[in-house]
């Protein structure tokens, strides 16, 4: 079987990745690269530095992919977003509390639910309830109809 090569980082792939690069001492919990980090992946590039994710043998474009501080800060600023929307529709609604999350999708189904909690500050790790919507699975209903019988099967 021919082995298929990498083109780049998709959005579940990201957050799982800064996620690791946090825990193993990669970035600092501000989101900066830490300099004398011991990863043989990191390279410095003049001030800040970037995370060779794959090298250019390793690509089907032939170039290294890497994870700038550019890409870390726009996972940031993503995050930054969604909290406060979630904050707001929670003072809208006066609920306190979040009792669960539901992602859905693509991203919903390959998010490691681990590294999607310092994403979602506000809640705690058995707060997070993944959920994937299968396009493939039931095709003849759509996508509007399946996410409005969610709540009558407990979702």
């Amino acid at each position: 079987a021919e082995e298929i090569q990498a083109a780049g980082i998709c959005g579940s792939g990201i957050i799982d990745l800064i996620a690791e690069m946090f825990a193993s001492g990669i970035i600092d919990s501000g989101g900066k690269f830490v300099p004398d980090t011991p990863s043989p992946n990191f390279r410095a590039t003049g001030r800040v530095g970037e995370y060779v994710v794959a090298t250019a043998a390793q690509t089907s474009t032939g170039q290294d992919i890497v994870v700038n501080q550019q890409d870390i800060r726009a996972i940031q600023f993503a995050k930054s977003a969604l909290y406060t929307g979630a904050r707001l529709l929670m003072e809208r609604r006066g609920v306190e509390k979040v009792d669960r999350v539901l992602l859905a999708g693509g991203f919903g189904a390959h998010i490691d639910k681990t590294a999607i909690i310092g994403f979602l500050l506000f809640l705690g790790q058995d707060d997070v309830r993944l959920l994937a919507l299968a396009f493939n699975i039931v095709d003849a209903v759509p996508f509007q109809g399946r996410c409005l019988n969610l709540p009558s099967q407990g979702y």
